[in-house]
């Protein structure tokens, strides 16, 4: 450890007394053996003083928050392998974006979130090997969504210590009280302190590696005392919150949650919301990151309404999905896994379905170049997991005894495969294979292929127990101009068995 990061180190400790309750800092990451990377380490942590967001009560509950804006104080730090050099390093305040979805060429373009600090601005050389930097802020407008979470929390809170002492809510509310905003909700999915960052040389700006650190921050809510008088009226009843319109629970089931066998599929997703008394609410459907528009709900009375969503599902598909009302009482429900394996029909063989983006895999024969010598990318006709070879388009039984260790339910396996330069030129610039399912499970850098060359991509990829179509698509961000791009992807189906027995090392 070098004098800088023991100083980071130190300030980060004596930065952190001044925050209570105590905040869960965001992990550092670590890419894992195999993991082809420039980024060796890369952090962002809350820090310093707590925001704080003032809420008053016009009424017989809280209603208003004051506040107009918002800082948030953070440390952050990355540290770049061998000689790259940091070119990017950026704090976040905002929506999530998932891990995939950083490969897309124009990523670098996008806001990424509600509130942004650049500490080392796109394609810059900062000459640094490691940047460590601590007391930086994050400011901007407070979203609806943090005031009314604020709003329910000290509703919450007044409505709990009414019931514990068995007083008034108007009495409880008569005392001010600082409470956390839970981090759950939208604030969990859409309001997280995030680091992005990229290494690279100077020569090379055009390629990058971003890493994602999600976490919602500590903010507080101080709630702020009524006056309040003794005497008889609703304002001193025991639970008079219960006058308001609120939805009180929200629940999620499926037709299906698992499902293994021919495709198209059919699943049918049921949600119910319910409300004290009559009034109206906005529901709305998440898969994963992505949130649906709202709709509008009407309540007549108290009751449970029922709603349901149609899914038509024709590959491999694993998503959660849940269901969330905004307004009054916002809730989400719980979280629901949807797992569908798409088997192929009477045959061993997996037949190849057409993928997007692109159209069904042609055989591999270059096109016609217009003009000059280009190159012309491919995966090669084998794949190595475990200790078991396939070609792809087919199918590969790997048992768990051959995997290497386990994340939770998976196992950990060795994974080679060669990619080929067909073309008449070489790919002079560098790119990216991508091996994925629903998810990446590796990417793999490859600096340059001459024509005629082959090199092997190698890591490790982790599967739980079941059938898995392993996609890989050979320059998927478009960094190298081939005379053919529709033979870059293939896939194959990987059948994973004894998972379950093997355990970590």
């Amino acid at each position: 450890m070098n004098i800088r990061q023991k100083s980071f180190l130190a300030v980060m400790a004596l930065a952190a007394t001044s925050i209570a309750p105590a905040i869960t800092l965001a992990e550092t990451n670590d890419p894992g053996p195999g993991m082809v990377t420039r980024v060796d380490k890369v952090s962002v942590d809350q820090m310093g003083k707590v925001p704080m967001l003032q809420v008053f009560a016009n009424g017989n509950a809280y209603d208003t928050v004051t506040n107009t804006n918002m800082t948030v104080m953070y440390s952050a730090g990355v540290t770049c392998k061998s000689l790259w050099d940091v070119h990017y390093l950026e704090a976040v305040l905002g929506e999530g974006i998932s891990f995939a979805d950083v490969y897309s060429k124009k990523v670098q373009n996008q806001t990424f979130g509600l509130m942004q600090d650049t500490i080392v601005p796109w394609g810059v050389d900062s000459g640094e090997k490691e940047i460590y930097v601590t007391g930086r802020s994050l400011s901007g407008p407070v979203p609806a969504q943090v005031k009314q979470a604020a709003i329910n929390v000290c509703n919450a809170e007044a409505q709990k210590v009414a019931n514990q002492q068995n007083i008034s809510v108007g009495k409880a509310m008569s005392e001010a009280r600082a409470v956390n905003l839970p981090k759950s909700g939208w604030l969990a999915e859409n309001f997280r302190l995030q680091a992005w960052t990229t290494c690279s040389k100077p020569s090379i700006t055009n390629e990058s590696w971003f890493f994602v650190y999600d976490g919602a921050p500590t903010i507080r809510a101080q709630c702020n005392a009524k006056p309040y008088s003794e005497g008889i009226g609703k304002d001193n009843m025991p639970n008079q919150m219960g006058n308001a319109f609120m939805i009180t629970d929200v629940a999620l089931s499926a037709s299906q949650t698992s499902y293994t066998g021919s495709c198209p599929k059919k699943i049918t997703l049921f949600g119910e919301v319910t409300a004290n008394q009559a009034g109206s609410t906005e529901y709305q459907w998440s898969v994963g990151n992505a949130v649906m528009p709202a709709i509008k709900m009407d309540f007549t009375k108290a009751q449970t309404r029922k709603i349901k969503r149609e899914l038509t599902i024709e590959e491999d598909y694993d998503r959660t999905w849940t269901l969330r009302t905004k307004g009054p009482g916002q809730k989400m429900s719980n979280a629901l896994q949807i797992n569908v394996n798409c088997t192929a029909a009477a045959s061993s063989e997996l037949k190849l379905a057409p993928s997007d983006p692109k159209p069904p895999i042609p055989p591999l024969k270059a096109s016609p170049v217009p003009s000059g010598k280009k190159s012309d990318l491919t995966p090669g006709e084998t794949i190595t997991i475990g200790n078991q070879t396939g070609n792809w388009g087919s199918t590969l039984a790997v048992s768990g005894q051959s995997s290497t260790d386990k994340r939770g339910s998976a196992c950990g396996f060795r994974m080679v495969y060669p990619v080929k330069n067909i073309g008449s030129g070489d790919a002079a610039n560098a790119f990216q294979s991508r091996l994925f399912t629903d998810s990446t499970l590796h990417t793999g850098t490859i600096n340059e292929l001459g024509a005629g060359q082959s090199r092997n991509v190698s890591g490790t990829i982790y599967l739980p127990n079941g059938d898995h179509t392993v996609r890989v698509f050979v320059d998927h961000s478009d960094q190298e101009p081939e005379s053919n791009e529709q033979n870059n992807e293939n896939r194959i189906l990987v059948q994973v068995t004894d998972c379950g027995e093997q355990r970590s090392r």
